[in-house]
C-alpha cells in the first residue's frame, strides 16, 4: 500500500485558506518531509503555500521544538469584548435627559 503524497497534501490543506497560519498538523508533515530529504521549494508547491511559510515551520521546530504557534507580542487588550459592546451601546443610545423644565 503506497501513500500518494498529493492526496495526503490535499487532505492536510483542505481547510487552509490564504494568509492564514499553518496548522500544527501541516507543520509536522512539512518537517517530516524536510527530514526525509524533500526541498522547501517542492513542499511549497505541493502544499500550496509560500517557501517562506515552509522555512518558518522548519525554523519554529528547530528553535523551539514545537509545532504550536508562539504567543503574539505586543500590548494586551485593555477592554474585554463585553466592555467594548457596552461602551458602544452607551454611545449609540446617547445620554438620557429628563426634558422637563427645571423648577
Amino acid at each position: 500500500m503506497g501513500i500518494n503524497l498529493d492526496d495526503f497534501a490535499r487532505k492536510l490543506t483542505a481547510n487552509h485558506s490564504r494568509n492564514k497560519e499553518l496548522s500544527p498538523e501541516l507543520r509536522v508533515a512539512i518537517c517530516a518531509l524536510i527530514a526525509a530529504g524533500r526541498s522547501e521549494r517542492s513542499l511549497a508547491s505541493l502544499f500550496g503555500v509560500s517557501r517562506h511559510a515552509i522555512h518558518h515551520a522548519v525554523k519554529l521546530w528547530e528553535s523551539h521544538n514545537t509545532f504550536e504557534s508562539r504567543p503574539r507580542t505586543g500590548r494586551p487588550r485593555v477592554l474585554t469584548r463585553k466592555a467594548k459592546r457596552n461602551t458602544a451601546r452607551m454611545v449609540k443610545n446617547g445620554p438620557t435627559f429628563d426634558h422637563k423644565s427645571p423648577s
